[in-house]
């Protein structure tokens, strides 16, 4: 641009160094000013600069990828264990024990007959019973049960079962009992199938309660 001001003034000063030296001079003050103006500031990018771009979040799974020898984790191994093992082994100890409850044989019961009763006075009395063909006689008191006598045979029909409604037939029971009792203490070999010392045994027991 200096240049070609630099040319066109020489140029004009050629043409006519005479009539032109003031349009010269004004040319001259023209340029100088163009010259000596300021440039004007450059127009600002119409484009916004754009924002600056966040960093990307990487997972731990997506940084570094799985191996294909990458061991299982414990979730995946609990998971990959089946469960039927177990449930068979259930199945086969319950089966297991119910086949021993039906093969084990159950206890018969033991038939048990009260003959007759006879209270004492207060919470003792004096119990026959018969078990298994064979009559006991039981002392029931405070202190629990105790055998009083072992009485051999079954009850004949001369001597029937007491009724349990009925205390006088108690009481007859334990009547023939205790005379029962005495005769064999007095002769002994009118009974020879009971033991003497027993029924002796016996008879005293029977009198000192029947003292109480």
């Amino acid at each position: 641009m200096n240049a070609c001001a630099v040319l066109l003034l020489s140029a004009l000063a050629a043409s006519s160094p005479q009539a032109a030296e003031p349009e010269v001079g004004s040319l001259r003050q023209r340029l100088a000013a163009e010259l000596l103006a300021p440039e004007p500031p450059q127009a600002a990018a119409s484009v916004p600069a754009s924002a600056p771009a966040e960093p990307a979040v990487v997972s731990a799974s997506e940084k570094a990828p799985a191996s294909p020898h990458a061991g299982p984790t414990v979730g995946s191994a609990a998971m990959s264990v089946p469960a039927w093992p177990a449930l068979l082994l259930l199945v086969g100890l319950g089966g297991v024990w119910v086949w021993t409850r039906r093969r084990t044989p159950r206890s018969a019961a033991v038939p048990l007959h009260r003959l007759a009763s006879l209270p004492m006075g207060g919470r003792r009395s004096l119990v026959l019973v018969e078990v298994m063909q064979q009559r006991l006689l039981v002392g029931c008191s405070e202190k629990g049960l105790s055998l009083l006598a072992r009485l051999n045979g079954p009850a004949t029909e001369e001597e029937p079962a007491a009724d349990a409604d009925d205390p006088s037939a108690d009481e007859r029971a334990f009547n023939r009992l205790l005379d029962a009792a005495e005769a064999a203490d007095r002769s002994p070999a009118a009974n020879p199938g009971r033991v003497p010392g027993e029924q002796r045994d016996l008879a005293r027991k029977l009198r000192n309660l029947g003292r109480i």
